[in-house]
């Protein structure tokens, strides 16, 4: 319970960070204005391409995990797919690193 309340708690700050530009258009720069500049195509291109990574990185660390006996494993294999919840992957790759 106190390792799930540390990543939530950490996950709310990266959550707002996140919204920021979309909740502040007028702040004038930022992500947005880059995605507006590449346009709809090179951004699908480049999410598929990120989350295509990701998944890469989730396979090779399940393997991983999977190859440490049960009684020494710090967490489950399966965890590692948490990281696909985003915002909150980018707490979770910390605790995932850190369990490996």
């Amino acid at each position: 319970m106190y390792l799930i309340t540390i990543k939530i708690a950490l996950t709310i700050p990266v959550t707002y960070a996140l919204a920021y530009p979309l909740l502040n258009r007028q702040s004038g720069s930022g992500v947005l204005n880059e995605i507006d500049m590449i346009g709809p195509v090179y951004t699908t291109i480049l999410i598929l391409s990120f989350l295509t990574l990701v998944f890469l990185y989730c396979r090779d660390l399940e393997r991983s995990l999977s190859l440490v006996r049960p009684a020494n494993r710090a967490a489950k294999p399966r965890s590692v797919w948490l990281m696909f919840l985003i915002p909150y992957n980018f707490i979770e790759d910390f605790f995932i690193v850190a369990n490996i």
